[in-house]
């Protein structure tokens, strides 16, 4: 009856939209179904119908679905229902990956693989045990005493129940990763346009530490290629670099891979966030800043970090209050990590060349020429978490920087975001007005505003000489002197 109801045959004599309540009451009832009791015997013909809803065109019976897959993933421990449902998501997407939607691939970001050991192998790839002429050929009679009781331990050990599971989990672990990978790859392989491809990358940088090191090579390569192809959106190539820094920093540490190439497409896309970008935007920038700054500390030159310090406080100014405080976090922990980055406050330095904020190479920019003239204009922001974030980036009192010494800037950036969101809500309800989570769009009064002050202005007339003064080899500002002293 529940299947007739979600394919509308047997009520074909009613209106659309009574068929329409009948499918998604179905749905949620298979849905509730296989979240409640995952181990029903018929539990593979409950997912053989509930897979393929999670691309259909109706809304809510996708979005129902996919939340049943997502809870289903979360509280299966074992694997054996979740191995059943990655296989019918990847023969979905095998059969038609442009009609799948973005949300049914993501369910898989919430399975709980992390459980399973990443060197999981198989019976061929145990270590082969020692013969009797090479045990006595390398160990005394004592230790292969002791070699023995210990391989006696582990065979009953091996024969407990708990150890029977570990292994039946490990083993189940294993395949659905393997199916999982082999839907990610295909998508790469065939169709890296799919509006799939922020999905897989994301997916690519949670997973990275199970992927075997024989194909990290080429993965990087393909990823690589995609980042420097300039025709993927800013979020991509975003989800590319996180893809990239997370295999770099799990099984790929090993490989000897320049990441000059991320350091100039990171640097390149620090502009590009502003306070019209969405929240994942911001938050990748932070996490991508993390991954490839502060966890790789000492492997970074003081050049290149000099640039992006200075790049990120540029980004300050254009970004929303909760992007602002984050990233002045983000500024602060590089701050404490190389105190040699302490010369950014020195305006009056007699030698070094000009910074140049436009060349899209943090190496060849001159950043140790650059001063951070942007904190004491964010000491002057409209917002006054921003302020005092501004006061804490130079302040070494850590009782007055509270518990933002401790967080994460992603973490930071999410509250925030939530709490700005939720006071987003209470003012659009007051006023009637629907306000899109994630986004934050400029109001029109504010954009009729700028358009007029910028047809106003008239940049020719500007005489910007006037404003500088020679200084050793550099141009300096006359009117600046130490920003330390400025921002205390």
């Amino acid at each position: 009856m529940v299947v007739w109801c979600i394919s509308g045959k047997f009520y074909s004599s009613l209106g659309e939209p009574v068929r329409s309540e009948l499918r998604l009451l179905a749905t949620k009832c298979l849905s509730e179904l296989i979240v409640r009791h995952h181990e029903f015997n018929y539990s593979s013909n409950i997912l053989s119908v509930l897979v393929p809803l999670m691309k259909e065109k109706d809304e809510r019976v996708s979005e129902t679905a996919c939340a049943a897959m997502q809870e289903l993933f979360s509280k299966d421990r074992l694997g054996e229902v979740s191995l059943e449902a990655v296989r019918l998501i990847s023969r979905m997407v095998k059969a038609d990956v442009w009609k799948t939607k973005r949300r049914a691939l993501d369910t898989l970001l919430w399975l709980h693989i992390e459980e399973a050991n990443s060197a999981d192998k198989r019976e061929d790839d145990k270590d082969r045990p020692l013969t009797y002429k090479e045990k006595k050929a390398t160990l005394s009679k004592r230790q292969r005493k002791m070699q023995k009781e210990k391989e006696q331990l582990e065979q009953d050990m091996a024969g407990s129940e708990l150890q029977n599971r570990q292994a039946e989990r490990a083993r189940l672990h294993t395949r659905i990763m393997d199916a999982i990978f082999w839907t990610y790859f295909r998508i790469l392989k065939r169709t890296p346009t799919s509006p799939l491809l922020a999905s897989v990358l994301e997916g690519l940088a949670q997973f990275a530490h199970f992927i075997n090191v024989d194909f990290l090579d080429d993965l990087i390569d393909v990823l690589e290629s995609l980042v420097e192809s300039q025709t993927l959106s800013v979020v991509d190539q975003l989800h590319c670099l996180l893809a990239v820094l997370g295999i770099l920093s799990g099984p790929g540490s090993a490989l000897t891979i320049d990441p000059q190439r991320l350091y100039r497409r990171l640097y390149a896309l620090l502009p590009r966030v502003s306070v019209t970008c969405s929240d994942s935007e911001v938050r990748l920038v932070l996490q991508c800043v993390d991954s490839l700054l502060i966890q790789r500390k000492k492997k970074v030159s003081v050049g290149p970090l000099l640039a992006f310090i200075k790049r990120l406080a540029t980004s300050c100014l254009q970004q929303s209050s909760p992007g602002a405080i984050a990233t002045l976090l983000a500024i602060r922990m590089l701050l404490t990590l190389h105190p040699q980055t302490e010369l950014l406050f020195d305006c009056d330095r007699e030698e070094g060349s000009l910074y140049n904020a436009e060349l899209p190479d943090p190496d060849h920019c001159s950043a140790s020429g650059a001063c951070l003239w942007e904190l004491p204009l964010l000491r002057k922001h409209f917002d006054p978490q921003v302020r005092n974030a501004a006061k804490l980036v130079t302040s070494s009192n850590i009782t007055a920087i509270g518990e933002l010494a401790t967080k994460h800037p992603a973490y930071l950036f999410d509250e925030l975001s939530a709490v700005e969101h939720t006071a987003q809500l209470k003012a659009a309800a007051r006023s009637g007005k629907k306000v899109a989570k994630g986004h934050r769009p400029l109001s029109e009064q504010f954009q009729k505003l700028c358009h007029r002050v910028e047809g106003q202005c008239n940049t020719d007339a500007v005489d910007f000489s006037a404003l500088f003064r020679p200084h050793g080899r550099t141009q300096q500002l006359a009117s600046t002197r130490d920003l330390r002293r400025l921002s205390q």
